[in-house]
């Protein structure tokens, strides 16, 4: 059992490792996308700032409960934390989205800002420093790691 157990943690150091390699030559790519205000947003609204980009779904339980997470800090985190909605039914994922949670929110139906990262799953994150570089990734959720996480936006 022990050594199950070391292998497994061997294992989620190679991921968390890799992981943070494989972010350093990523760059956000130009976009066009609607918010959640109903506005547009492209990539220069990020310029010369560090955000955090969430990629979440509405069908997806692991999504919901760390957008709970974030939601609860959602008045420190304006402006540094975008939730990017990927559904391909945008409107009713607004609407559900609306009722639940106030962060800023991107529609992204096509999937085109995580796919530009090859990240094809949600939920997924990465911090953009201030040039649009990827400066962190992280795939999956763990109840109470949200913390941990916004760490990577100092």
């Amino acid at each position: 059992m022990k050594k199950i157990l070391g292998v497994l943690v061997a294992l989620a150091l190679v991921f968390t490792f890799c992981g943070s390699a494989l972010a350093a030559d990523k760059m956000l790519s130009a976009f066009k996308l609607k918010t959640g205000a109903g506005g547009e947003i492209t990539q220069a609204a990020f310029k010369d700032k560090k955000v955090m980009l969430v990629f979440s779904q509405m069908a997806c339980r692991q999504c919901r409960f760390e957008m709970e997470e974030l939601n609860a800090k959602a008045d420190e985190l304006k402006g540094k934390v975008f939730i990017v909605l990927v559904d391909m039914n945008t409107e009713a994922a607004l609407k559900q989205y609306n009722e639940l949670y106030k962060l800023e929110v991107i529609l992204d139906p096509d999937f085109s800002i995580p796919a530009s990262f090859a990240l094809m799953t949600t939920p997924a994150t990465v911090v953009l420093d201030k040039t649009g570089k990827v400066s962190f990734e992280k795939v999956g959720y763990v109840r109470g790691t949200v913390d941990d996480l916004l760490k990577n936006l100092q």
